[in-house]
């Protein structure tokens, strides 16, 4: 059943995603074109640097620093200008993403209680609060959504979903990548996220989007913790954010360990 709730495999490198992209896909696994070669001077880039949805907080200026480094490591790479984008349709990330979600198949608060019964977020609020509930924060937030706030105009979502991605396959096509971030931030301190209920929307509007995507580590911030970006192509174009990827795990180091690995 196509839905846009899906999740890809992790590896250490690059390289290791195509043999587990094989064996996730199966029998339709000619359709990614997993093993053409990618010349790195036929990608076409184009990036972007803040989408601008005010629900989400602000790409740092070191998160934006790594992505131009990325970029113009890629430009080097590929010999051609990226080019930035400015797409309105990136600033209704997070309400995009919200009007797909009431359209997934499945009961939210059903799948909460183990499919026994349905989560009331009247319940499990004051729970929460004494520190007594068995849900987290971004459940109850995703209850109370759904319950109280007025549904997205589905006419408007609708039109605005298809204008973003039909201006993003006219852009990037068959050979195009978009280098995009996954995070503003650097990773936070435990439980700071709550706090921060609506980030997720840098990644989310990619599923939204049905488009293939590859999360990249770019090595460590001043303070030592992970940094990084995510390779977008159109769909089926998996091979070349994976190209991509490689090139940058090349360029930056890959995969650094955030803390010291005893083996």
């Amino acid at each position: 059943e196509k839905t846009m709730v899906t999740a890809g495999p992790m590896t250490r490198y690059a390289a290791d995603i195509i043999p587990f992209l094989k064996l996730l896909v199966g029998d339709n696994v000619s359709k990614l074109k997993l093993d053409n070669k990618v010349d790195m001077a036929s990608v076409r880039l184009s990036y972007v640097v803040e989408p601008g949805d005010l629900r989400v907080s602000a790409v740092t200026k070191e998160m934006r620093s790594i992505i131009l480094q990325a970029v113009t490591h890629l430009e080097q790479q590929c010999g051609s200008q990226a080019h930035q984008l400015n797409l309105p349709g990136f600033r209704y990330s997070y309400t995009l993403w919200r009007y797909w979600m009431s359209k997934e198949p499945g009961n939210f608060a059903f799948d909460l209680g183990n499919k026994k019964h349905e989560v009331s977020w009247l319940m499990e609020l004051p729970k929460m609060l004494m520190g007594q509930s068995q849900h987290t924060l971004p459940a109850m937030l995703k209850l109370l959504e759904t319950a109280v706030f007025p549904p997205v105009p589905a006419k408007w979502a609708e039109e605005e979903t298809t204008k973003l991605r039909e201006a993003l396959i006219e852009e990037l096509g068959d050979d195009g990548v978009l280098i995009f971030p996954s995070h503003p931030t650097p990773a936070h301190h435990h439980y700071v996220p709550f706090f921060r209920p609506y980030n997720f929307a840098y990644w989310a509007i990619i599923n939204v989007l049905h488009f293939p995507a590859t999360q990249v580590p770019l090595g460590l911030s001043r303070d030592g913790l992970p940094l990084g970006l995510q390779v977008v192509a159109t769909p089926y174009n998996d091979h070349l954010c994976i190209a991509v990827a490689k090139e940058l795990e090349n360029g930056f180091g890959g995969y650094v360990p955030p803390c010291a690995v005893v083996s």
